[in-house]
């Protein structure tokens, strides 16, 4: 399935320099709550002396810098060298994989059509916490500890970032996917997805998608059942 990129390019913050990005560094706002549209307009409306090239969020994704133009997201390195992408914020378990989704998605098409590559590496995609113990010029941490909140990790990002990728240049589609029926059963989904290590979508999204799983495990939708029956069905699955 592919997202939209919605672009409205901000006119503050913006570094004017030429960028030849050979990764993306990836960082989550710290900021609960605020989606895309949010972002764009605190980075458009005063000096921030930051930005980011692109926000993600659950029901959408806004590009505000050019690709190619630097942005100043991690620290000087990172900014000469790397494209910078933001996962917006969410507490929440359901908004929570959709935002996943968009960016590995997002990830794997910036990949392949921008940076030309192909395969995921710790130099290609690395966290803002990467960053700042690598070249120690910023002290950020994200998004570990928003990662832990959902049993997720920056490796568990790159490996479907990978799997995305193979996805879009037609080499793979995928050996296993969790299916949910609607956003009640998103949480029940999350548990068995991370159990297996595979993707995560919902039903009406996989069946949009025209991809194909050698194993499809559906969580919900059985006929008379309940938020309880679906996470005992879960559990049994895990």
């Amino acid at each position: 399935m592919a997202y939209e990129i919605t672009q409205n390019f901000i006119t503050q913050n913006r570094s004017g320099r030429i960028l030849k990005p050979i990764g993306i560094v990836l960082h989550e706002t710290a900021t609960p709550g605020a989606t895309d549209e949010n972002e764009q307009s605190f980075y458009n409306s005063g000096n921030r002396q930051a930005s980011a090239h692109a926000f993600v969020d659950y029901d959408s994704i806004t590009q505000c810098i050019p690709w190619l133009e630097q942005a100043w997201h991690a620290g000087p390195t990172a900014n000469r060298n790397y494209i910078g992408i933001e996962l917006c914020h969410y507490d929440d378990c359901l908004k929570f994989p959709q935002v996943w989704n968009r960016a590995v998605w997002l990830f794997a098409w910036v990949h392949v059509n921008i940076l030309k590559l192909t395969t995921v590496t710790k130099d290609n995609l690395m966290s803002h916490a990467e960053v700042s113990a690598k070249w120690h010029e910023t002290d950020h941490t994200d998004p570990v500890s928003y990662f832990k909140q959902f049993g997720k990790t920056v490796d568990d990002f790159r490996v479907a970032v990978q799997a995305q990728i193979n996805i879009q240049i037609g080499g793979s589609d995928m050996k296993k996917i969790v299916v949910y029926l609607g956003d009640a059963d998103v949480f029940a989904a999350l548990i068995v997805s991370q159990k297996n290590q595979c993707p995560l979508m919902s039903k009406a999204d996989y069946v949009a998608s025209g991809l194909q799983a050698d194993q499809v495990i559906e969580i919900g939708g059985k006929p008379n059942s309940t938020r309880y029956t679906t996470f005992k069905d879960a559990a049994d699955l895990v």
